[in-house]
């Protein structure tokens, strides 16, 4: 007998990694880059999700099933500029990503206490209060002097898609080739 014809009780295989329940991604899940339309793959819609009820270039986001064939997630590895919830946690949602962590160089603790009050000062920004500390919300991190900003990809990825769509994140302006006084480039209002 090889390892292969055993039926291995659930126990064993959880004690080595294995499951008897086969991971599934998650159904319709896309990571939310609308402009994958226009990608190399963007045609394919296993691949480049188009948008339900609607026809291309109408896309929701690249799919599980890219992250795997590009390589963004595969033999265990995942790629962290392609991770966290920026793009809509791929980590959680395709089986070939689980496991991954986001890197340690963020720090989510604020040193805000909340113990009292049960709630955190508003100049932190996006905080929740975990027992009794002030801590930023998931996709954010705490800077030197306790606030909390976005972690830098959900960050470029937000203002990215800002950009595509023309308009301002975070006082930023979006950036224009020329400007069109509110009209689209045929004139209308």
């Amino acid at each position: 007998l090889t390892l292969v014809d055993w039926d291995l009780p659930d126990a064993l295989n959880a004690t080595i990694g294995l499951s008897s329940a086969a991971c599934q991604d998650t159904p319709g899940w896309t990571n939310g880059w609308r402009g994958c339309a226009y990608s190399k793959v963007g045609k394919d819609p296993t691949l480049c999700q188009v948008e339900p009820g609607k026809a291309w270039p109408s896309t929701v986001g690249f799919t599980c099933k890219y992250y795997e064939v590009k390589g963004l997630c595969a033999n265990g590895q995942a790629k962290a500029f392609a991770m966290g919830p920026g793009l809509n946690s791929p980590e959680t949602n395709c089986c070939a990503c689980r496991g991954w962590n986001p890197s340690p160089s963020c720090n989510r603790d604020t040193q805000g206490s909340c113990r009292w009050t049960g709630f955190c000062n508003t100049w932190r920004g996006p905080t929740e209060c975990e027992s009794g500390k002030c801590i930023c919300e998931e996709g954010y991190c705490t800077d030197t002097v306790g606030t909390c900003a976005r972690d830098a990809r959900a960050q470029q990825f937000q203002q990215r898609v800002a950009q595509l769509k023309g308009i301002k994140v975070d006082g930023a302006p979006a950036q224009c080739d020329r400007e069109t006084n509110g009209r689209g480039f045929l004139g209308g209002g």
